[in-house]
């Protein structure tokens, strides 16, 4: 029978792993098809999260169906190498577009888009920039323009 319960638990990481700190600049969201929306929120703001770790913008109110921050956003990343490609393992992170009628109002989420970080790392320092596009019933719903470094 197990005694003890689970405080003594530790979880490490698998060894090999390469911290990488990851940047990205948001740049701005357009809304590409208001009629997709639940809602016509006002104040938009966009969350990058990879499992508990979260990042988030300061919420914005858009111009017309523009929304522009060009705020950086910053998250630390244990990458593995594929031991028979030596290239990155696959590292999912997702983006989330939260709306709110009001500042400072309850957000909901909107739409989201995942990628893989794994495609910009690298042993050099590159900036891309990076173009989401998020559907809604069926139909091109926003479009993210971020830039990664």
């Amino acid at each position: 029978m197990f005694k003890g319960g689970w405080k003594n638990l530790r979880l490490t990481p698998k060894p090999g792993g390469l911290k990488y700190h990851f940047t990205v600049t948001v740049h701005d969201v357009e809304i590409l098809d208001p009629s997709v929306m639940p809602t016509a929120y006002k104040y938009l703001m966009v969350v990058w999260n990879r499992g508990a770790r979260v990042s988030e913008t300061k919420e914005i109110e858009g111009q017309g169906n523009t929304f522009s921050w060009e705020q950086r956003l910053s998250m630390l990343c244990t990458m593995y190498r594929d031991e028979e490609t030596g290239s990155f393992q696959y590292k999912k992170a997702k983006f989330v577009i939260k709306g709110s009628e009001s500042s400072g109002g309850k957000h909901q989420s909107i739409c989201s888009c995942k990628i893989d970080l794994a495609k910009y790392a690298g042993p050099e320092d590159v900036e891309r920039r990076v173009e989401m596009q998020f559907e809604g019933k069926g139909r091109q719903f926003a479009r993210l323009a971020v830039t990664i470094h």
